[in-house]
């Protein structure tokens, strides 16, 4: 099958603006859209920059906006007409590159700091099944950043809310330290659950991150 990719290009060394160029590229039944990425570098523009690692939906590094939607490029199967685009609302390192260690500094930014203190340990405690079932869930996030790229509050305002992702994150914190009070981190979610519809993990973002992050 003969593919037509419609990617967005930038490189930061040149002044030209983003722009998207078209490549043909032949891929096979069954290929996703990594591979045809890994055939067009290999082929046709061996400058073409992008990111990848496992590819078996575990690292989240092959993240990137697919036909407007996000998702990994190792999990979404080619097609004849592919529209590629970084991912949304991140900062840009080049072409499909997205500039992750900006993001996860910014996220560890609303952690609470760790207050060192001596004291005797108080042992085990019972953990109940249902809080276990939770943190694990919630702790199976592969911080690709997908539902940051469709999230309207970290659009509007990524300095002051961690997104979906710090919220996840946070949530597995509060789960496991007890008493902490991390409420006023979520107030700018609208609950929208545009972050759970592109979840490549299906990760009840909403009901098992933010809403235990908010206290309810």
């Amino acid at each position: 099958m003969r593919a037509q990719i419609r990617i967005l290009r930038w490189d930061p060394k040149t002044s030209v603006k983003p722009r998207y160029r078209t490549y043909a590229v032949s891929v096979s039944s069954g290929d996703k859209v990594l591979g045809a990425l890994l055939s067009l570098q290999k082929h046709v523009d061996p400058c073409l920059s992008f990111r990848f690692n496992c590819r078996t939906r575990h690292c989240g590094e092959c993240s990137m906006m697919i036909n407007g939607r996000p998702g990994l490029s190792c999990a979404v199967s080619a097609s004849r007409e592919m529209t590629l685009e970084p991912l949304r609302n991140v900062p840009l390192i080049k072409d499909l590159v997205i500039d992750r260690s900006r993001v996860y500094r910014a996220m560890l930014k609303h952690f609470p700091l760790v207050e060192k203190r001596k004291h005797a340990g108080t042992g085990l405690r019972p953990v109940a099944l249902e809080v276990v079932d939770r943190i694990m869930q919630v702790d199976s996030c592969i911080h690709c950043l997908c539902c940051m790229a469709v999230c309207p509050a970290y659009k509007k305002d990524s300095k002051r809310f961690p997104g979906p992702a710090g919220l996840v994150a946070l949530a597995t914190l509060k789960e496991q330290k007890r008493g902490m009070d991390l409420a006023e981190k979520a107030t700018s979610c609208v609950g929208c659950g545009l972050c759970e519809n592109v979840c490549p993990r299906q990760i009840p973002i909403l009901s098992h991150a933010i809403m235990k992050v908010r206290g309810e």
